[in-house]
């Protein structure tokens, strides 16, 4: 399945699944990390003291896709780079406001400082030997 279809099916499990999720309290926001925006034409940031996945590896080529901060892909399974998120998001000072596991797609919504909701959207890769890992502005 060519890696755009493969997104678009993706994003489309990902808007159904978003309707049986299980929500989780909002807290205040962490203060000393920052996503930078000048304004809505603004390219957002990596948030300081961001977790990164241990073995993942960047990724680009993603032209200007307007909501996406940053991109990785790691061998680990999906699972496991979930459970990751769901522990390590906490630990350095981003609350969780939504969780959202599925099986080849799930998303945390965490918020940032400043009061900014962000995902990381964790997919399995189109080979299945791998799993992606998108930090995303959170879009209405």
């Amino acid at each position: 399945m060519p890696r755009t279809v493969f997104r678009q099916v993706s994003m489309l499990v990902l808007v159904v699944a978003t309707g049986c999720r299980a929500a989780v309290p909002a807290t205040s926001p962490p203060s000393g990390s920052s996503i930078a925006s000048a304004g809505p034409s603004a390219q957002p940031t990596l948030p300081s003291h961001f977790p990164v996945m241990p073995g993942a590896t960047t990724t680009d080529g993603h032209g200007s896709d307007p909501g996406l901060i940053a991109a990785w892909r790691t061998d680990a399974n999906g699972s496991r780079v979930y459970d990751f998120y769901v522990a390590g998001l906490p630990e350095a000072g981003f609350p969780i406001v939504g969780l959202y596991p599925g099986g080849s797609v799930a998303i945390i919504r965490f918020r940032g400082s400043e009061g900014a909701v962000l995902k990381p959207a964790i997919t399995a890769a189109p080979s299945g030997a791998a799993t992606e890992i998108e930090l995303r502005v959170d879009a209405p």
